[in-house]
């Protein structure tokens, strides 16, 4: 795989190279890199960088990076990224409020998920890469407006509520009530009697039945 290096303007003009290596996830591809540059444990987002590389290696490598920077939910570049646990998967912050409004498990993997916290890692790069090139389709297709929305769903550090599935019985529940009048409790509680008088009546049956013979 071909590499584009990458130069930090603002740190002492230290040179690097960002891919992601055959069998490596992109949050490991920036772990390593973030270990090279000694920046593990800070935010990258006020780092500017620039492209070393031109012509066709140029492109591939601007080509590979931004397809690992698109959401797995919208198909478009991450916007206040989230990783999943525990299968690590990526989306963005609204996108995910979103989906696990209804569902407890991962859009790309279908595992259960347990936590969804802001990836600041993945957040840093993405917005160094639209920095880097402000007229590509690195800095996604979205208006101020969508953005703002998106925002005004997620906000970094959130806590996005994942429902289980008995939340969404109950939430079922409700709107069965709300459409047609009738409270589900109470009709469950009704087939609940039902049940057992026709036990009864079955029982009753049965011993007549005995006592016949």
């Amino acid at each position: 795989m071909r590499k584009s290096s990458f130069r930090n303007t603002r740190a002492l003009a230290r040179v690097f190279d960002f891919s992601v290596q055959p069998g490596e996830t992109f949050n490991d591809a920036i772990k390593r890199t973030q270990e090279r540059m000694g920046l593990l444990d800070k935010d990258l987002t006020n780092y500017q960088f620039s492209c070393a590389a031109g012509g066709e290696e140029g492109s591939s490598a601007v080509n590979n990076f931004n397809s690992q920077m698109h959401c797995g939910i919208c198909m478009e570049v991450f916007v206040d990224p989230v990783s999943f646990l525990d299968c690590m998967h990526l989306s963005c912050g609204a996108c995910a409020v979103e989906w696990f409004s209804k569902s407890d498990t991962c859009p790309q993997c279908r595992k259960v998920v347990h936590n969804v916290s802001y990836n600041h890692h993945t957040a840093g790069v993405v917005e160094a890469f639209q920095n880097l090139l402000p007229g590509s389709s690195a800095g996604g297709d979205r208006t101020i407006a969508e953005l703002t929305a998106m925002r005004s769903k997620y906000r970094p550090g959130q806590v996005v509520v994942i429902q289980k599935p008995a939340d969404l019985d109950d939430e079922y529940d409700e709107e069965f009530t709300d459409y047609t009048g009738e409270d589900m409790s109470e009709l469950d509680g009704e087939n609940e009697g039902v049940q057992s008088s026709v036990n009864t009546d079955l029982a009753i049956a049965m011993v007549e039945s005995v006592q016949e013979r």
